[in-house]
């Protein structure tokens, strides 16, 4: 199959953000169009189609040298956006306590089991695209259309924490425990429950995120405030 310039851009848009996702380049560092344009072996106009995407899905930020860069995580935008999944995912999980279906439910029990695979496997891109599958389905059951939304568009900055933490490790394990306790209360109808379960859940991320920084001492995080 001929490559048109679209399918080329779409190439290079997931062969980068798949190597972000991966976690293989570090906080604040540059990706240079050139650079990129000679590792993927495409053609640059491609190239600089799926950094614009980049950029304005946030896996790049431009700096005031207008070079595009792997954003640095800070502690701010960090606990705002858990304060924010906290207020909104917590009613969704209830929500869907209410509405589940069985066969979303099975559903949810399947996309748990791809993510131990993935898991098990070592693939971070999969695991990365396997929980972000969970809360958007969580989303979709709760039957409220601005609450996917928001659980849609929120995923893709928390799949970047992930991956600039290294957070996609052992620590997976302990989500995937979590992932089931929510699973359980929504078995059981349990809408305090799994508030309850999905409140535990985004802290306990949370506080797994910034462990791995801390111990990593990257002093760029380390230092704000």
């Amino acid at each position: 199959m001929k490559l048109t310039p679209g399918t080329l851009s779409e190439k290079a848009y997931f062969e980068i953000r798949n190597r972000i996702l991966r976690g293989d380049y570090p906080m604040g560092s540059p990706l240079v169009e050139e650079n990129m344009t000679a590792l993927l072996g495409i053609s640059r106009t491609p190239v600089r189609t799926a950094l614009g995407r980049l950029l304005a899905e946030g896996f790049l930020v431009q700096g005031e040298d207008r070079t595009l860069r792997i954003p640095t995580l800070t502690r701010k935008e960090l606990s705002e956006t858990f304060e924010a999944r906290r207020c909104i995912e917590s009613t969704v999980v209830s929500l869907a306590c209410l509405r589940a279906k069985k066969e979303q439910i099975s559903k949810l029990e399947s996309l748990i089991w791809g993510e131990r695979e993935a898991y098990q496997r070592r693939e971070q891109v999969l695991i990365s695209a396997m929980d972000r599958m969970f809360h958007t389905l969580l989303a979709e059951i709760s039957g409220n259309r601005l609450f996917r939304e928001f659980v849609e568009k929120i995923n893709n900055q928390v799949s970047l924490f992930l991956a600039l933490s290294n957070t996609l490790g052992s620590e997976i394990d302990e989500a995937l425990e979590e992932h089931e306790q929510i699973l359980e209360m929504i078995r059981r109808k349990d809408t305090a429950g799994g508030s309850e379960a999905m409140l535990n859940h985004l802290t306990r991320v949370e506080e797994r995120i910034i462990s791995r920084i801390e111990k990593s001492k990257d002093r760029g995080f380390a230092c704000l405030s």
